[in-house]
């Protein structure tokens, strides 16, 4: 019996192609890729070899992103000079 490292994703189970995930997260889908090759984002190969992310890893990461970007933002008005 032969041994293939592709699993078959649960069809219960929501996948998002890597452009759809990208979009969802703002980001491109070089930097998807990225992010998925570094350990950020786990995802799944297709038998043609093809990465697809699970909506809940995705959306996780979303929530994890979101926090950054709103205190970014916060850093920025409260920034410090006093206007004249």
């Amino acid at each position: 019996m032969q041994n293939h490292s592709t699993r078959r994703a649960p069809r219960s189970q929501r996948y998002f192609l890597p452009a759809e995930a990208a979009a969802l997260l703002l980001v491109s889908p070089q930097t998807l890729s990225r992010w998925a090759e570094r350990g950020y984002l786990p995802y799944q190969r297709t038998a043609g070899g093809h990465h697809r992310y699970s909506a809940e890893a995705v959306h996780r990461l979303a929530r994890s992103l979101r926090p950054m970007a709103n205190g970014d933002a916060g850093q920025e008005s409260t920034g410090g000079g006093e206007a004249a």
